[in-house]
């Protein structure tokens, strides 16, 4: 909430434009679903390094560091600890998904 209550032009000097992987702030209006303007603002964050790799060259591109402002006030750690749980959340679905399929398969 304090990362969106601060100036535009600390948010701006995060742009995602500033990001080869597309990650940071964008502004209201900037995101469109389905050919409508989303109504609101985000900041685009993601897992900065990886331990698989990726074939595909259009995916390889969003692969990359996060921007943070600059009074952080915070929002580095909480976000780094989010994306973290989040990712080890997907990893744990994923392999319980896959020894569901498994049985299924199972003479």
């Amino acid at each position: 909430r304090r990362f969106f209550a601060a100036s535009i032009k600390e948010k701006q000097a995060i742009s995602y434009e500033q990001s080869s992987a597309f990650r940071g702030y964008m502004m209201k209006g900037t995101e469109r679903t389905e050919g409508k303007i989303d109504a609101r603002e985000q900041i685009e964050l993601g897992q900065e390094a990886i331990s698989y790799e990726v074939e595909d060259p259009v995916a390889r591109r969003l692969i990359g560091p996060n921007q943070w402002p600059p009074s952080n006030n915070g929002l580095k750690s909480v976000s780094e600890l989010w994306i973290q749980s989040s990712a080890q959340a997907a990893a744990s679905i994923v392999s319980h998904l896959g020894n569901f399929l498994d049985s299924l398969l199972a003479p």
